[in-house]
């Protein structure tokens, strides 16, 4: 097998939860056929662009399905066994020599569907994200609490264009909070603080990111974050917001 089928088997299975993996691996025995469509793939097992192009270019040079299943089967036991850190960066932008490093918005997709109990979603802004939206309704379907703390134009005192909570318009059954207005510190100038955190929280994972919930953040800027696969310490960080939560620090927002 040439190396640069082998680089692409490692960059996919790596940039892919084993689950998931092992799901596609399944999928490909079952259907006995190898794939044809790369939009497919983002429907079926909820792949980014990037991803769905780059598994179609390890289709195009599978000679069968089994040699194809066989590959990605061989790429998930050694990236699991490499895997043993608990921690990976995260980035959105131009092209990177980070190791193994994963992209955000292929990081929130598995963060979303790979959770079971709950997720709590925190942004500055929100803007166009359809394939989350559609990530979150799943969820919702499978019966998992969907948490947002978000800014909004209010209670940003302007320095905030757009209620962040119009990007997830349609998802009645998730509960939105915000950091009201008169609860604030003020700076010098007279501005209030910002609700600036950027982070996502799973029973399982946090990520923490420089990146906002909009679509030029998630495929565009130039982002950085962090990846921690830890129980103990994603059930401490949402700990962390119920406990502003409880104490009225951060309140539950109808988008009035």
């Amino acid at each position: 097998m040439e190396d640069s089928l082998l680089q692409d088997i490692h960059q996919f299975c790596s940039r892919i939860p084993a689950p998931l993996a092992r799901k596609i691996i399944a999928d490909l025995r079952h259907d006995g056929d190898l794939p044809q469509a790369s939009a497919a793939y983002r429907q079926r097992w909820g792949l980014s662009s990037e991803l769905s192009a780059l598994f179609q270019r390890i289709v195009r040079r599978s000679s069968s399905v089994e040699t194809l299943a066989a590959s990605l089967e061989t790429g998930v036991f050694f990236v699991c066994k490499n895997q043993e850190r608990s921690s990976r960066f995260v980035w959105s932008g131009p092209a990177h020599i980070l190791h193994e490093v994963r992209k955000t918005e292929q990081v929130l997709l598995d963060l979303i569907q790979t959770a079971q109990r709950e997720i709590l979603l925190v942004s500055f802004a929100a803007y166009k994200v359809p394939d989350l939206l559609h990530a979150l309704r799943q969820a919702l379907h499978r019966g998992v609490q969907v948490r947002f703390i978000l800014e909004n134009t209010r209670d940003s005192a302007g320095q905030l264009s757009h209620d962040a909570d119009r990007a997830f318009t349609g998802l009645r059954e998730a509960a939105f909070y915000h950091w009201p207005l008169e609860k604030r510190p003020r700076n010098k100038a007279g501005n209030p603080a910002k609700m600036h955190v950027k982070c996502a929280v799973s029973e399982n994972d946090v990520l923490v990111t420089s990146a906002n919930l909009t679509r030029d953040a998630i495929e565009n800027n130039i982002e950085l974050g962090l990846l921690l696969h830890d129980r103990q310490e994603a059930a401490n960080l949402l700990r962390q917001f119920e406990d502003l939560i409880a104490q009225g620090i951060l309140r539950p927002y109808d988008g009035g």
